[in-house]
């Protein structure tokens, strides 16, 4: 039989009570019914396998009988690969998973780090461990969804189309999710079971989004640039500036060669030797005072950092002790910290005696710890005082620069007005020229370093616009990607409703004739965001009516997928509304022998496990029944103790088997 993926089928069934045995059923590929009595634990068993398979079961959804048990083991064949999937029963439903690459047998006798242990939801930050929805999502060959407005899909959601389910309202398609369950995510897992998955167009617009606010981003600086300097963007380039600089370069070596002329003229020329004299002393002095003042100053920073780095450091100290004689006033008062479960897996502590930590199991002593506690103590207060004296030295070396730095201050100060009086006395006519051309120079060098800020700031307007550019044609290209996508998309999205509606059409038209438009449904019309499907227009049906409407579109969805392989649906679906709401026996029989009709004719693998208490004669003497019909008064779960078949628990294996 030919294969369509992705494909999930069900191959064994575990459900445990404290390891051991209280319900085990195996199934096949094709039609599975689960028989029994009203009351006998069947809608609890399509429970809790929703649940193995990473369904979530709402709080109050679950039986008692249920919660009564302590995990379930469900092996299937993910894409033709034999797989095992383990979960510890939480009412909550967020509980972990565990997979292991093999069949449930060779599971239980694996040691544990054969067994991959998923978080049920992956870290906010999108690091860390994966999944176990994104992990079933890679068997399974499933693109990982990204919803504008839940972020990533998981299988739970995806699950909620493959089950029909009692508690949820018949007119439903879904299955009922108190905590995800907007119009904007129906619509994505309806688009993506039927093949019309927006990944790409949902990454080019995440991407579109991305982009523009990158665009915005560099507009606003290159705005911002412009404003500064008073230019647009066709005045602020590269080539003005470059072309002024070069101007600017020459200018400088022309001044050069002037200044260098006038040098060998002041060797030649005259001038007063006691006037030289005095500014060169001057200027000596200058320098050497100006030194004195960068050193002192350099001084200064040094100590200032290294006193308020002190102080963090006593600060830090003094919160350790706090929180040490804290620490030890809450434990004398309420004892120490005390787990319930082990952090690291989960697993109930053994009690341990009172002199012996109950985590780790390593022996205490009381008296130990105490005075454990009060040598640290003691030894943060030592090393308290200490840093506070050291911290006092600083202190006063800080002061004593800081005087060293005002009076180099003051000298400077008295040495630049010193040589500005000398400089203002007559000097020789070269010498004054050679002022005069420094001075120029002085303002083209000054006007050369704008121009190279300027430079630098143009060079960054030209990255922006090629940026700009770049983004803006990226956004385009993606923009009328997205439109060619969504096209051929909603054409299979088209085609991918026709062939759910005709396959409803025919479940209908089979039906008792209890509903006129049942029996002509000319019109099938669904919506997955808004959670509807009318018929013929007509959306208000009796409780019964709904029933078989609701499994009919459930089964409908499943038998399409096994027309095109586009379709990302599992292949498999679970049925607990074959004679809900108060159906006539005669209509469920019906019920059931079109669904075994159906899917005898199909050539691609699919399952449906459906559950009844009001089973077709014609299907009592078949192999479809899974394990045995359950009569009143009995129960799918063996909740007794002392059954046969322990099962180890996972953690436990491998001392077992030691054993």
């Amino acid at each position: 039989m030919t294969r369509l993926d992705p494909s999930l089928l069900v191959t064994k069934f575990l459900v445990e009570k404290d390891g051991l045995e209280a319900y085990q059923g195996i199934f096949k590929s094709g039609v599975n019914i689960i028989s029994g009595a009203n009351g006998a634990g069947k809608s609890t068993i399509l429970n809790l396998l929703y649940y193995s398979l990473g369904g979530v079961i709402n709080e109050d959804d679950w039986s008692k009988e249920a919660l009564l048990c302590t995990r379930t083991l469900v092996e299937v064949e993910l894409n033709g690969m034999s797989a095992t999937l383990a979960r510890d029963i939480s009412r909550s439903g967020n509980a972990q998973m565990e997979i292991f690459g093999g069949r449930l047998s060779d599971g239980l006798s694996a040691s544990q780090d054969k067994w991959k242990r998923y978080p049920y939801a992956r870290s906010a930050n999108g690091k860390g461990t994966e999944s176990f929805s994104q992990a079933l999502f890679r068997l399974l060959d499933i693109p990982e969804v990204v919803n504008e407005s839940s972020g990533k899909l998981t299988i739970n959601q995806l699950l909620r189309l493959h089950y029909a389910d009692q508690q949820s309202a018949a007119s439903s398609l879904f299955k009922t999710d108190d905590s995800w369950d907007q119009p904007v995510i129906r619509d994505a897992i309806g688009r993506l079971i039927c093949g019309s998955e927006e990944t790409k167009v949902l990454e080019n617009k995440l991407k579109i989004r991305e982009s523009e606010k990158k665009f915005a981003a560099l507009d606003s600086e290159m705005k911002g640039i412009f404003r500064a300097f008073g230019a647009t963007e066709e005045s602020f380039t590269l080539f003005g500036i470059e072309e002024r600089t070069l101007k600017l370069e020459q200018s400088i070596k022309d001044l050069d060669e002037s200044i260098s002329q006038k040098e060998r003229e002041m060797l030649t020329a005259s001038a007063d030797p006691t006037v030289l004299q005095a500014q060169k002393s001057a200027y000596e002095d200058f320098v050497e005072s100006q030194s004195q003042v960068v050193d002192s100053k350099a001084e200064l920073d040094s100590l200032s950092f290294s006193v308020s780095d002190f102080k963090q450091y006593l600060a830090s100290l003094e919160r350790k002790l706090d929180d040490l004689r804290n620490s030890e006033v809450v434990q004398l008062e309420l004892g120490s910290i005390s787990f319930d479960v082990c952090p690291a897996c989960f697993e109930p502590l053994v009690p341990e005696g009172a002199h012996a930590c109950h985590l780790c199991k390593a022996p205490l002593d009381p008296k130990k710890q105490r005075e454990q506690m009060v040598s640290v103590i003691n030894e943060l207060a030592l090393q308290v005082r200490e840093t506070e004296q050291v911290l006092e030295r600083k202190r006063s070396r800080v002061s004593e620069a800081k005087a060293k730095y005002e009076a180099a201050y003051s000298s400077w100060q008295s040495s630049a007005l010193r040589l500005d009086r000398v400089k203002s006395r007559p000097i020789t006519e070269a010498q004054h020229l050679m002022s005069e051309l420094q001075v120029r120079r002085g303002y083209l060098e000054r006007e050369l370093e704008d121009l190279g800020k300027s430079s630098s700031i143009a060079r960054r307007v030209a990255e922006l616009s090629a940026e700009k550019a770049k983004i803006s044609t990226l956004i385009q290209e993606m923009g009328d990607e997205n439109d060619a996508l969504e096209a051929a998309l909603q054409q299979r999205m088209d085609e991918a409703y026709l062939l759910i509606s005709k396959e409803i059409k025919w479940f209908l038209k089979g039906d008792l004739p209890r509903d006129a438009n049942f029996q002509k449904p000319d019109h099938i019309d669904f919506d997955f965001g808004s959670n509807k499907i009318s018929v013929n227009g007509e959306s208000y049906f009796s409780a019964s009516s709904r029933a078989v409407l609701k499994t009919s579109f459930t089964t409908s969805l499943m038998f399409a997928a096994l027309e095109k392989k586009y379709f990302r649906h599992f292949r498999m679906c679970l049925i607990d509304t074959i004679e809900d709401k108060g159906m006539e026996e005669s209509r469920s029989h019906k019920l059931q022998e079109r669904l075994v009709e159906r899917s005898a004719r199909q050539k691609v693998r699919h399952q449906i496990i459906f559950a009844t208490s009001k089973l077709s004669p014609e299907l009592m003497d078949s192999n479809l029944i899974v394990g045995k019909h359950y009569p009143k008064g009995s129960h799918t779960l063996n909740l007794k103790s002392g059954k046969v078949g322990l099962v180890a628990p996972i953690g436990e294996r491998d001392s077992a088997q030691e054993t």
